[in-house]
């Protein structure tokens, strides 16, 4: 499987990129950049092995979210660190859960509505 490697700007939003660039000159900044990315690198390389493929853009930017959302963070909102997140196939067990959960609330809502065969 072809390894791609990632960057934080393929998850984040403008204001936090904003933020980081203003950032981006200090040098323990940087190096705690770096380490990020090629960790979330890996647990994304990980997790294609997990489910035998690469994720497309739109699931991965959910487990990415699914992973902020249930990590443990402190009283600023900050990760404790990269360690501590969830780990990426517990998010896509949640991911999978959720598109179930959607598929039957669609169904629910048109059961009846499409023709008898």
């Amino acid at each position: 499987m072809k390894k791609r490697k990632y960057k934080l700007t393929d998850f984040l939003s403008k204001e936090v990129i904003d933020e980081f660039i203003q950032c981006k000159e200090d040098p323990e900044f940087k190096e705690a950049m770096d380490e990020a990315e090629e960790e979330i690198s890996e647990r994304l390389k990980d997790l294609y092995e997990f489910i035998g493929r690469e994720l497309t853009r739109p699931e991965r930017r959910r487990v990415i979210e699914i992973v902020e959302k249930y990590s443990p963070k402190d009283e600023n909102d900050d990760f404790w660190s990269l360690e501590t997140l969830l780990p990426f196939e517990h998010a896509w067990v949640i991911y999978e859960e959720e598109l179930e959960r959607k598929k039957e609330l669609f169904m629910e809502k048109f059961k009846g509505a499409l023709p008898n065969d």
